[in-house]
């Protein structure tokens, strides 16, 4: 089953982690990688790298660590963990590959209810997913299935423009109907706590 390495760097030199990393990756010829960078601090990177398998994982790090990485700078991973899938409006991924800028969640699920949260994220995807993808604005939801915690979610959504991300988040829930309201209410009963969220470019595509 495919999933994804999630990443959060922080490069005291973002312009040379920038162009570092994106020629490492063509010279490795990766295109199983995005990179993302946040509007808030600049210095903070998210890096997706999409594996079909863990023996691909293994097979890519090894040539990682033979690779010369000092045209990337010093940096710091912050934090890192896998995660699978579970929900998206974006199966063929072409929403994504028109998107610049995306939302990005982080939170932790209330021990136990891992299940409850997944429903909802369902019936979440069914009900807004096509409306969405009609905008270009593209909705993920994945689970970490190794890290720490383990009960951690994210969960993001994609943007053409800025304006876009900033209608997103600026948006006054008082004026959404009541069943938004009671979704919303029933989904924060069943987490523990939002870790983040952030607002990032994405500075490059999978392929």
């Amino acid at each position: 089953m495919p999933f994804i390495q999630v990443r959060i760097h922080k490069s005291d030199e973002p312009e040379k982690y920038i162009s570092g990393i994106n020629k490492t990756l063509d010279i490795l010829g990766r295109t199983n990688a995005a990179i993302s960078r946040s509007i808030l601090n600049p210095k903070i990177f998210i890096a997706f790298t999409r594996y079909e398998s863990f023996e691909e994982q293994q097979k890519q790090y090894n040539e990682n660590i033979k690779t010369d990485m000092s045209v990337i700078g010093s940096f710091q991973q912050i934090r890192t963990g896998f995660f699978v899938r579970e929900n998206t409006n974006d199966k063929d991924g072409k929403i994504l590959k028109n998107s610049n800028y995306a939302v990005i969640n982080s939170m932790t699920v209330k021990m136990g209810h891992i299940d409850k949260i997944r429903a909802l994220g369902s019936l979440h995807f069914e009900k807004y997913g096509k409306d969405n993808a009609s905008k270009g604005i593209g909705m993920w939801q994945h689970r970490q299935i190794i890290g720490e915690p383990m009960n951690r979610l994210i969960y993001v959504t994609s943007y053409p423009d800025l304006k876009s991300a900033e209608d997103f988040l600026t948006q006054d829930f008082s004026k959404r109907d009541q069943q938004i309201a009671n979704e919303l209410s029933i989904f924060s009963d069943n987490i523990d706590s939002f870790n983040a969220r952030g607002l990032f470019e994405i500075i490059r595509h999978q392929s």
